[in-house]
């Protein structure tokens, strides 16, 4: 399960005002990237936290995105870096369409 990062009020306070202050400041060229956005939160001083937070709801998870909007999906294991992820549904496969591959290959 992932556990959601905790913000202050303070943090929330500031959250609030990057995501207004991203629609107006930063070119739309500059939200595609992620280094790009993570040097202009940094300037603004935000915490690690809230440069976290900004992140995820602005770039997302990358190549974790799909699997963690998948309602069917109960966990995503990791052992090593070498191996092929583990994913485990709360559905059976016999139950999926003939069409959807069920199986992971290593990221």
């Amino acid at each position: 399960m992932v556990e959601p990062v905790v913000l202050t009020q303070e943090e929330l306070t500031q959250l609030e005002d990057v995501m207004d202050r991203l629609s107006y400041e930063v070119e739309p060229r500059g939200l595609l990237g992620a280094e790009v956005l993570e040097k202009y939160l940094r300037d603004w001083g935000l915490s690690d936290r809230v440069v976290y937070i900004v992140l995820s709801q602005v770039i997302g998870y990358s190549w974790l995105e799909p699997l963690m909007r998948d309602e069917y999906l109960e966990d995503i294991q990791c052992f090593k870096s070498d191996l092929p992820l583990r994913v485990t549904h709360n559905i059976a496969y016999d139950t999926l369409p003939k069409y959807q591959s069920c199986s992971l290959q290593s990221v």
